[in-house]
């Protein structure tokens, strides 16, 4: 059976289990271009307040969030230290490194469950359409 997992969500799962901090708010980030991630926001129980997007981030981005303690975490979360640098209820966590581990809780979960893929109409999510292009000609 094929099994769909959220990479976001199974950051969420595998960040929460290792860390001795809690937050308000969680919002896992993957790195996309320049000042733009990927990202998902969620309670400290787990639940999702905002759907996996696509988000250029500039100073405002969590300015709906200044009554709550955030977390940022993941590769995206990174590059964010110098603007959120005076926030202090945002707190960028560089240590956290997502490993294929973290799936298994929610893997087991939809195994459980039974909530299987069609492996015929199954697509994975991608917030962008892929367009492939070919390489541009290397001048010596």
């Amino acid at each position: 059976p094929l099994l769909a997992v959220n990479t976001l969500e199974s950051m969420y799962m595998g960040y929460t289990s290792l860390a001795q901090d809690r937050f308000d708010l969680y919002i896992p980030m993957l790195d996309a271009r320049r000042m733009e991630v990927y990202m998902m926001t969620l309670d400290e129980e787990g639940n999702i307040l905002k759907e996996t997007e696509a988000v250029i981030i500039d100073a405002e981005t969590f300015a709906a969030y200044v009554d709550n303690q955030i977390c940022l975490f993941g590769s995206g979360a990174d590059k964010l230290k110098t603007i959120f640098a005076e926030a202090s209820n945002i707190t960028i966590d560089s240590s956290y490194k997502h490993s294929s581990t973290h799936l298994s809780k929610s893997a087991f979960e939809k195994f459980t469950k039974q909530e299987f893929e069609d492996l015929i109409y199954f697509e994975p999510y991608y917030l962008k359409e892929f367009i492939a292009t070919t390489p541009k000609a290397i001048k010596l």
